[in-house]
């Protein structure tokens, strides 16, 4: 289910809020990279979803995700 506009643009905002404090981000990586996901709203010119690799302005949601196909990753902070 895509959310509704408000909802995406306050944690776009919290996001920026947050990572200009700490300087840091989260992404789930392992040893073939890091996580990916398939955009919404961007395709190649064939038809196909861009991959987006995905971050997180704080450890605790980013640890959230790590299950099903992610379960074997591991946080990554980014300075």
């Amino acid at each position: 289910m895509i959310q509704d506009h408000i909802t995406i643009e306050n944690r776009h905002k919290d996001f920026i809020k947050k990572v200009t404090e700490t300087e840091i981000i989260y992404a789930l990586q392992d040893d073939n990279g890091f996580a990916v996901s398939y955009s919404n709203e961007l395709e190649y010119e064939d038809g196909e979803p861009v991959q987006i690799i995905c971050f997180w302005s704080d450890e605790a949601r980013a640890k959230s995700c790590i299950n099903d196909e992610w379960s074997h990753y591991k946080i990554s902070s980014i300075p």
